[in-house]
């Protein structure tokens, strides 16, 4: 019965340190940080990142469309942490290698977490406290700023919801904004031939 007791928070503990870990891999020492509070739960924080150290830290950087995903499960501190495999077709690529098939080029990328977002069971619900990869929908059109894989088959976007931008077309334009409504990076969304030019620079510099 105690060991049952204790499993959930094994769990949040494990899947904290893999997110923390992927960060970690790719950002040197700008990473998420975060402490276990019996009482309130696990806390984390996200450090902000500029463009230019979203760049610089990317493995890969895309402009890509969502085909498909598949739920899955990483092995990581003794637990098995639910994850999500996107595949994504690459529209049009800055940074990096991609996989070719008939002339098309793809990616998958392995997520820790859940498609379905929220904890199901005691302490896991504490997960909502800690700051979480993006999730992507099938058919939607995104920028992303992708990690190495890690160790155990995990990548991520830098710095979470800043490295994901969805885009969106509006009044004949097309816009882009992450999941912070690009706070720190711009006045709300941005033009993405804004975004993607000020990338380009960036990998110029």
């Amino acid at each position: 019965m105690k060991k049952n007791r204790f499993l959930p928070w094994a769990v949040t503990l494990a899947l904290l340190a893999a997110i923390v870990w992927v960060i970690a891999s790719s950002a040197g020492s700008q990473a998420a940080t975060a402490e276990a509070r019996p009482a309130g739960g696990v806390v984390a924080s996200l450090q902000h990142f500029t463009l230019g150290e979203m760049v610089a830290n990317a493995d890969k950087i895309f402009r890509g469309t969502v085909i498909d995903f598949t739920p899955t499960t990483v092995a990581a501190g003794g637990a098995e942490l639910p994850a999500v495999t996107y595949r994504l077709r690459v529209e049009q690529s800055f940074k990096g290698e991609f996989p070719t098939k008939d002339d098309v080029q793809y990616l998958d990328i392995t997520m820790v977490g859940s498609i379905k977002g929220t904890a199901v069971q005691g302490s896991l619900q504490q997960l909502s406290n800690l700051p979480t990869p993006p999730r992507l929908i099938v058919g939607s059109d995104y920028l992303l700023l992708t990690t190495a894989e890690s160790a155990i088959g995990l990548s991520t976007t830098v710095g979470l919801g800043q490295g994901s931008f969805e885009i969106y077309t509006l009044d004949k334009q097309e816009w882009a904004k992450n999941e912070f409504n690009n706070a720190g990076l711009f006045d709300g969304p941005v033009a993405y031939d804004e975004l993607a030019a000020q990338i380009q620079q960036q990998l110029g510099e």
